[in-house]
């Protein structure tokens, strides 16, 4: 069953902190060590493809390097050009959920990140700043959703498909109530339970 068309879209604007948040320093961690990982296998494969496996080493010590610089960079923008502070504009309506960033200030800075790793060459850094960019908005369908988790002490609900973390709801403490009440009736209304 459809959820009813006409039913009113709940909007709402958050302030989410950025290097004092667990989950904005786990999600972080989380993208770095993929980012590392499968840098480290694909200059494995290629350096044992063409019979110079010796020299990966010297050039992953490299790409550590580049990598740390990009984490302290990550520190020092969270910290001194975002004040660590990040705005973010949420909706709940008959369609799913949708974000989108509302910092300009974070908006210059993934644009920034990106041009970085392009001017550097550095494909870690040119990945980090488009996967930025990727996620300045996003929306999820209700059919897709699966799970969400309520942590209330944070006003924080993170909305999961099948098989991770697609977003993460930042309230307000007048609105964390109304926001969960949304979520579940049009979870409910739309298809698979939660």
């Amino acid at each position: 069953m459809d959820p009813d068309q006409n039913a009113p879209e709940l909007t709402w604007a958050a302030e989410m902190p950025l290097l004092t948040n667990r989950f904005f320093l786990y999600d972080g961690l989380k993208l770095f060590l993929w980012m590392a990982a499968i840098l480290a296998v694909v200059m494995t494969v290629i350096f044992g493809l063409i019979g110079s496996l010796k020299q990966v080493v010297p050039v992953l010590q490299t790409f550590a390097w580049v990598l740390a610089g990009l984490l302290y960079l990550f520190v020092v923008i969270a910290w001194v050009v975002l004040g660590n502070r990040y705005a973010m504009a949420f909706r709940i309506g008959p369609k799913g959920v949708a974000w989108r960033t509302l910092s300009r200030r974070a908006l210059a800075a993934n644009r920034m990140a990106l041009l970085a790793g392009a001017a550097t060459g550095s494909l870690t850094g040119i990945g980090a700043g488009a996967l930025a960019i990727r996620r300045e908005s996003g929306s999820l369908a209700w059919n897709k959703l699966r799970r969400t988790k309520e942590y209330p002490a944070e006003r924080v609900i993170t909305l999961m498909n099948n098989w991770r973390v697609v977003a993460r709801l930042y309230c307000t403490p007048e609105n964390y109530a109304q926001v969960l009440q949304s979520l579940k009736f049009y979870s409910a209304s739309a298809g698979p339970a939660l």
